[in-house]
């Protein structure tokens, strides 16, 4: 399969969505109630700052 476009003018089916960015990535996905790692380091540094003072 991989060699059968070997040497051949190819676009990828998803290029036209990337480059307009009408693409999904896992980031672009949000829902109420998740709580992710990085809001918790960002909430970790808001305690810990106003103590390193």
């Amino acid at each position: 399969m991989a060699y059968k476009l070997l040497g051949k003018n190819f676009t990828p089916p998803d290029v036209i969505a990337k480059v307009t960015g009408k693409a999904k990535y896992a980031d672009d996905f949000h829902v109420d109630g998740w709580f992710l790692a990085t809001d918790a380091v960002e909430k970790i540094q808001l305690v810990i700052e106003p103590l390193k003072r």
